[in-house]
């Protein structure tokens, strides 16, 4: 009895030394992981600072549950080794190890609307599609410019 309470106890540190092997820091922030609204609402009752904070979570959770789906997706995904199942939630480059800047600019821009990622592009000099311009047209002005203003607060902290 007494070594089932110690083994339940015990942290699995399975994932610290996939994160290690990745050469991915296990103390990076939180708030910087990639996840849908309903899986940050989740992982909000266990206020995690850190990126092994939130797999240790991870690894407490149910498998029927239906509430963390990605969570449980991004957990497989370092499990198998998968950079792509892993890049949808860290700023992590395919082929290479680390994290890296570029990423994270990358996952903060998937964040926006489709016609304010359209606009961006149009402003970059991108030559748009017929579809793309009907899609810029369609942006809403103000509520841009709130999400444009939160996505530029998100890289100055990343950086």
């Amino acid at each position: 009895m007494n070594d089932k309470v110690e083994a339940e106890s015990e942290v699995d540190e399975t994932f610290d030394v996939i994160l290690a092997r990745l050469n991915v820091v296990p103390n990076y922030p939180a708030q910087f992981v990639h996840f849908s609204d309903e899986t940050i609402e989740l992982l909000s009752s266990q206020n995690p600072k850190t990126l092994i904070d939130i797999v240790h979570f991870g690894q407490t959770l149910d498998q029927s549950t239906v509430v963390g789906a990605d969570l449980r997706a991004f957990m497989n995904s370092l499990a198998h080794k998968d950079d792509i199942g892993i890049r949808k939630h860290i700023p992590y480059r395919r082929g290479f190890k680390g994290l890296h800047l570029a990423e994270a600019i990358g996952l903060i821009a998937e964040d926006l609307s489709e016609p304010l990622q359209v606009e961006l592009l149009y402003q970059s000099g991108a030559i748009l599609t017929d579809k793309e311009m009907a899609l810029r047209t369609s942006a809403e002005g103000s509520h841009s410019e709130a999400q444009l203003t939160g996505a530029l607060d998100k890289v100055t902290n990343v950086c």
